[in-house]
């Protein structure tokens, strides 16, 4: 735990300081050492939700898409964790404008701990982003400024109609080109204006991925109960993952 103020962003103007960032405190997560991570953590979150939304439902179930697109970051920082790849730590900021406009912040961030990369495909998504990040910002690693940019790198960065279907179809598009056995088949539906997404997986790695999900649900509900910290960060994500989603869409489709 890092509890001394720390100032870790400013902005100036015409040598002026008009804003400055101060970090109060930095917690790092601590996890069981004895929890083992798993080969493909977004793949297995896809065995489980096989059969998704088709035709009008899929339109109509936003909180599907939403549910499964959280899924896949949660998971998957928690296997990044679980691999000592990245930490996961909470901070209090306060955010200073004119020296009088005080804003306290809080939050969740990570620190890059192993560059190497990824078998599975969302977790190397996120670790790409920390990696761009951990080049020039090293102090401001904040999940939102990661999920941003993994959300952008699969559906760019411009506003457009369900956004969560179209991020969990990028993602099983992109599992789709790189395993043979993950395959994703795009039909049209409701007289072509839909696009469904049909997915198979070969039975034997479909049952290896049921019980890694299993597995790797189980031990993040455990973790989620004996650490306040880690529901924090559990609850914050999902409020941020929400958050990313509404900002894409148009305003006059905008989901609350």
């Amino acid at each position: 735990m890092h509890q001394a103020s720390n100032e870790i962003g400013r902005n100036r103007l015409l040598g002026i300081k008009y804003f400055s960032r101060i970090r109060l405190k930095e917690t790092t997560l601590n996890l069981d050492s004895s929890i083992s991570p798993i080969k493909y953590p977004s793949l297995a979150i896809f065995s489980r939700n096989i059969d998704l939304p088709k035709g009008i439902s899929s339109l109509i179930q936003v909180e599907t898409w939403k549910e499964i697109s959280s899924s896949l970051f949660l998971l998957s920082l928690f296997n990044l964790m679980l691999s000592r790849k990245i930490e996961i730590y909470t901070f209090k900021d306060v955010r200073i404008y004119f020296g009088m406009i005080k804003l306290k912040y809080e939050s969740v961030g990570f620190k890059l701990i192993d560059e190497s990369a990824c078998e599975d495909l969302m977790e190397e998504l996120i670790l790409n982003a920390i990696k761009r990040n951990d080049a020039y910002v090293k102090s401001q690693q904040d999940a939102k400024r990661i999920l941003v940019e993994v959300v952008t790198d699969c559906i760019g960065d411009g506003l457009i109609n369900y956004p969560e279907k179209k991020f969990v179809s990028e993602v099983l598009k992109l599992n789709s080109l790189k395993f043979y056995w993950f395959r994703i088949k795009t039909t049209p539906s409701v007289l072509g204006l839909v696009d469904d997404s049909n997915l198979s997986i070969e039975e034997s790695e479909k049952v290896k991925l049921l019980g890694d999900f299993s597995h790797l649900k189980e031990q993040y509900r455990s973790t989620l109960k004996s650490q306040k910290s880690w529901q924090f960060f559990h609850d914050e994500l999902r409020m941020l993952v929400r958050d990313e989603f509404i900002r894409r869409y148009p305003r006059r489709n905008s989901v609350i």
